[in-house]
């Protein structure tokens, strides 16, 4: 048979010979080629497997992931970021995401966005979240450069939201600071009542019983002026400290009053200019919100005093749409992180706003805002 299939070929034409070769060759390449095909098919569904999977995991994670070119324009947001940035994702495309961040972190922000596109690698910091809503939220930002898929690397940005953390630890500090700060007031009530209160009333005693007990002399219009002043003293030293225990004038008359005390008294005691500009009305803040700043206030006069540098302090307080809003402005410069950290933590606790900035005509200034309904 294979004789007779020879003897057929060589009695075929050439042309038909050679088109059955080529025929042959080409059934031989795709049967040769044929598992390469598979196995190609096979990794190209995996891989589209795989990126659905992906894909899917950044729909339900439940942190922020963004996807930025390297001048920080958004080209991706899965629906956790866009909820953080309370902003639908289609109209987050193609916006600059450094606006977004608190002024106070832009340049950090910039600074992390140049290195992590430059050089690679990656890159992490904390920082606030300005929403349009006015809200702000802390967020921790992580980020890494990535190649793209068809062009310039991309940075992906992940953004968790800390906000929680921070007020906990806001939490556990003003815990801290309410055991030490107990400590303190009493070594301070007993300093107080011993070296004023105790030799005060002893001086008065003696005074009183000395003329008594030696001539029966009366005692002088002069001397008895004197004593009702010692008295006076006496008074006032009592009333300053219950003040500074517990503000009773916080109770009976509201925050205007006790603020204006405050100003006043510590402009006497620190040698210092306090003025203080607060609305004509009340506001109606709860007891918590108005204790709160209360404490604000003092925590700010006590950050400011001349052992600080400050000897001319601008106070204003109003109330706008974003909430109870209070400046200080003051002429000391200069930033002691651990003389802060009592304000940040104060206004973390209320769910508010804190920003300490350098003016041009070198004085400081401190704004806080606190919500009218405190976060709880």
């Amino acid at each position: 048979m294979a004789t007779a299939s020879a003897a057929l070929d060589k009695s075929s034409p050439p042309v038909h010979r050679r088109a059955a070769t080529a025929a042959a060759r080409r059934c031989k390449r795709v049967m040769d080629a044929t598992p390469s095909r598979l196995a190609l098919r096979r990794v190209r569904l995996e891989l589209a497997s795989a990126r659905a999977q992906v894909a899917e995991l950044l729909d339900t994670a439940p942190v922020g992931y963004l996807c930025l070119d390297t001048q920080g324009r958004i080209e991706d947001v899965n629906p956790a970021g866009a909820a953080l940035l309370a902003t639908p994702a289609d109209r987050l495309l193609g916006r600059t995401f450094t606006p977004m961040l608190d002024a106070a972190h832009q340049d950090e922000w910039r600074e992390l966005l140049a290195r992590v596109g430059v050089s690679g690698g990656s890159g992490h910091m904390e920082a606030a979240l300005r929403r349009p809503d006015g809200e702000s939220v802390d967020i921790l930002i992580s980020t890494q450069r990535a190649a793209g898929l068809a062009g310039p690397p991309v940075l992906r940005a992940t953004l968790t939201n800390i906000t929680h953390r921070r007020l906990a630890e806001a939490d556990r500090r003003i815990a801290e600071w309410a055991v030490q700060g107990r400590e303190a007031e009493r070594r301070h009530l007993a300093h107080a009542l011993h070296e004023r209160l105790g030799q005060g009333l002893s001086a008065l005693k003696m005074d009183l019983t000395t003329p008594l007990a030696t001539s029966g002399l009366r005692l002088s219009v002069d001397r008895v002026h004197a004593l009702l002043a010692m008295l006076d003293e006496l008074i006032a030293t009592v009333r300053r400290l219950a003040a500074e225990l517990g503000p009773l004038m916080l109770d009976d008359l509201g925050l205007g009053a006790a603020m204006d005390w405050l100003a006043r008294d510590s402009s006497r005691r620190l040698a210092v200019e306090v003025a203080l500009d607060l609305p004509a009305e009340e506001l109606a803040l709860d007891d918590r919100t108005s204790a709160a700043m209360y404490r604000i206030m003092q925590e700010s006069l006590c950050h400011l005093t001349p052992r600080a540098g400050a000897r001319d302090i601008q106070i204003t307080m109003k109330q706008d749409a974003g909430g109870i809003v209070l400046n200080v402005l003051t002429d000391r410069t200069g930033q002691d992180e651990q003389a802060e950290q009592p304000l940040h933590d104060w206004v973390h606790l209320l769910g508010g706003r804190l920003k300490i900035e350098e003016c041009t005509d070198g004085r400081r200034k401190i704004t806080i805002v606190v919500p009218r309904s405190p976060v709880r």
